[in-house]
């Protein structure tokens, strides 16, 4: 037996893409694996045969309407020490199984292993990355990131029952749900190279089913829940073309308290003050409004516009963390919003708040969106991770959770028994109290969780150099292990 198979599902293919993808996997440096061509129908195995040409390659032919995770488990005593999948259309690097045959040298624990990617079309490879980074239980919940050039160990993949007969053609989702669950995190091992180039789609127009188009995730809903019900979660899945859709519920509505700090800008700070009526479920029962500017007119106008609210006013001269502080220590709440003037959506805020609720985590953000429409301003390393198209028509837009070192306090949702037991924001710290904050959270075990469909407009601020050093210095240099460096 070889020690790697390589799956390939053979769908209607592009003749040129297949033979491209073929011509790659006789590249590579490790010679003990096989490629096996998983073929739908005969006409296909015909346009396989013809893109062979030659080469070496296992053909076989799934039965009419049998879903691809049931034949592949057929297949299991013919395959080798470790299985993975390949898309028909896409690349593999010529060093990628020899990487991935390093990490299982040096990592002997590992039942799944998987590298990152980069984007290529029919110009060549495009600037597109999509570096993966460690496990993440919350992300992998929701997408199956790993699909690609990630092989699994198939005596424990057997072991453990093999792929999932009711899964969809995404065959390893409820698998590497189900070894997240037994083994936790650190049976993956990622192998921080890009080594393997996907194909990047588009679509044709117009699009009659755009669910069914091949650029799109078809994720195993059936898997997730399962996974969902397992981890004792209260929520149901759903797809929505090529986004998934994860609600929860819960049997008790948390209260979330508001501290908003408004600025000179009095109708956004007006039409912010104005949102908090955010949804019946949501609706806060305790909101501070906190005026940190030197414009007294201007304090006065907030304080007459909020005089028929229930909300309460204060203009604070001195310190802003110190007067954050005072309110938020003081709170009676189970969860603490801490945003800055602008109009909040009640949409976006269920997602926070589903997210808040999750065990492990302990703070949640949005995403932020600059006046000239930049998408989380300041932002490096990370931002083509988890990028596809979506039921919403747009590319490039980030829709799924992730876990990142530092949120901004320009909306940073917190527990507030976490931090009542903290003591809250470091007063030393003007402008990066808020990141500070996370990276205690963070050196805590808890998770910070940017939600990216939520989403909130923000002035980018300069951050001070001298300040920023103060805080690397306060973490000992501070090394950011998810490869973000958040701007305010």
């Amino acid at each position: 037996m070889p020690q790697f198979s390589l799956l390939v599902r053979v769908q209607d293919p592009n003749p040129v893409y297949l033979r491209k993808l073929v011509e790659s996997f006789q590249q590579q440096t490790v010679a003990d694996a096989e490629l096996i061509l998983v073929v739908d129908n005969a006409a296909d195995q015909e346009t396989t045969l013809d893109c062979l040409q030659g080469a070496t390659a296992r053909i076989e032919l799934c039965p009419a309407g049998a879903l691809l995770a049931w034949h592949c488990n057929t297949l299991l005593p013919t395959l080798g020490t470790w299985v993975g999948f390949v898309d028909q259309h896409d690349l593999l690097a010529p060093t990628a199984l020899e990487a991935i045959q390093q990490g299982i040298l040096t990592t002997p624990l590992a039942r799944v292993i998987y590298t990152d990617e980069e984007m290529h079309s029919d110009f060549g490879t495009v600037s597109m990355r999509f570096n993966k980074g460690v496990i993440n239980p919350m992300r992998l919940r929701s997408q199956e990131y790993l699909r690609s050039l990630a092989v699994m160990q198939v005596s424990f993949l057997a072991a453990s029952g093999g792929f999932d007969r009711l899964a969809s053609d995404c065959p390893t989702h409820d698998y590497y749900l189900r070894v997240l669950e037994s083994q936790g995190p650190g049976a993956f091992l990622n192998i921080p190279e890009r080594l393997y180039w996907r194909r990047r789609s588009y679509p044709p127009a117009p699009l009659a089913k755009p669910q069914q188009a091949s650029y799109m995730v078809d994720y195993d809903l059936h898997a997730v829940q399962q996974h969902l019900v397992r981890s004792a979660l209260p929520a149901k899945a759903r797809q929505i073309h090529g986004t998934l859709e994860v609600s929860y519920q819960f049997d008790r509505q948390p209260s979330v308290g508001v501290i908003m700090t408004v600025g000179d800008d009095l109708l956004t700070g007006l039409a912010a003050i104005k949102s908090l009526n955010l949804a019946p479920v949501y609706r806060p029962r305790n909101v501070k409004i906190i005026y940190a500017g030197n414009d007294l007119a201007i304090a006065q106008e907030y304080m007459g516009r909020c005089s028929g609210l229930r909300f309460s006013f204060r203009h604070v001269v001195g310190s802003l963390v110190a007067a954050l502080n005072q309110e938020g220590l003081t709170a009676d709440v189970d969860y603490l919003l801490f945003v800055r003037g602008r109009p909040l959506n009640p949409y976006w805020m269920h997602k926070l708040v589903d997210y808040m609720q999750q065990p492990g985590i302990g703070a949640v953000g949005a995403r932020l969106m600059s006046p000239n429409r930049l998408s989380q301003p300041g932002v490096s390393g990370y931002q083509y991770e988890g990028w596809h198209w979506n039921s919403r028509g747009r590319f490039n837009v980030l829709t799924v959770p992730h876990q990142i070192s530092m949120l901004s306090p320009a909306c940073l949702l917190l527990d507030c028994r976490q931090f009542h037991s903290s003591g809250g924001f470091a007063p030393n710290l003007p402008t990066l109290y808020g990141m500070d904050y996370c990276l205690h959270l963070d050196q805590a075990g808890l998770a910070n969780i940017l939600v990216p469909d939520s989403l909130i407009e923000v002035e980018e601020t300069p951050i001070d150099p001298a300040e920023l050093v103060q805080l690397q210095q306060s973490w000992g240099g501070w090394k950011d292990r998810f490869n973000l460096h958040q701007s305010l």
